[in-house]
């Protein structure tokens, strides 16, 4: 949907974040190092008060991690994102993920199926969910208590995902996420105004997708 009130008004949301100097300078910010900076230095030396992230990022402060932080659960605390207004059910979360395939060429369709019946199986995905701090997908590792009990946080994460949007798994979905990047970039640059980095996304995704795939609203 593009144009959308609700786009427009996250732009203007980041447009005072970074012209008031809320958040980090848009060169902090464009980074492409800055997740680690932020997780990996600014977090553990308390230099943060807030980080939109997800349930992987604690993954990096664990003993087997990139950056151990054995305080990080008693210092950190989470919070789900809220609706624009309050509306019901008053919290919203975007997830994605990753799949594992049989390629329709395969020579060995069938060796491929048993890998992967065994890698994501419960005790697979359990391991994976574990070691990555990840969400689990599968309902018995979510309620699993060698799940619930290896992470702090892994209760609240989990219970987030009766709330939240898939990005959609489309060939055309990885040019639609970069026009969002160029049109957040064009507003906490001062290039543009939230409306004017709209417009220019909802054409974008026209080209992308085609007239007649694209509403307004």
């Amino acid at each position: 949907m593009a144009p959308s009130q609700g786009f427009t008004d996250s732009l203007a949301f980041m447009q005072t974040v970074y012209q008031q100097g809320l958040g980090p300078t848009p060169q902090q910010a464009l980074d492409p190092n800055s997740s680690g900076v932020m997780s990996g230095q600014l977090m553990p030396a308390g230099k943060l008060a807030i980080n939109l992230d997800g349930s992987w990022l604690s993954s990096t402060w664990l003993p087997s991690g990139a950056r151990p932080w054995p305080q990080w659960s008693s210092v950190l605390g989470t919070a789900a994102m809220p609706t624009q207004h309050g509306q019901g059910p008053g919290k919203v979360s975007m997830s994605g993920g990753w799949t594992l395939a049989i390629s329709a060429k395969s020579k060995a369709s069938d060796t491929a199926f048993k890998f992967i019946s065994t890698a994501l199986n419960k005790e697979g995905a359990l391991s994976y969910d574990l070691a990555g701090a990840a969400v689990p997908v599968r309902k018995d590792v979510a309620a699993d208590p060698r799940y619930l009990s290896s992470n702090p946080t892994a209760k609240f994460w989990s219970a987030l995902v009766g709330v939240t949007f898939y990005r959609p798994a489309l060939p055309e979905y990885p040019r639609i996420s970069n026009e969002i990047q160029v049109a957040t970039e064009t507003v906490i640059t001062g290039q543009g105004s939230p409306a004017a980095a709209v417009n220019a996304y909802a054409a974008s995704l026209k080209g992308i997708v085609g007239p007649s795939n694209v509403a307004g609203g």
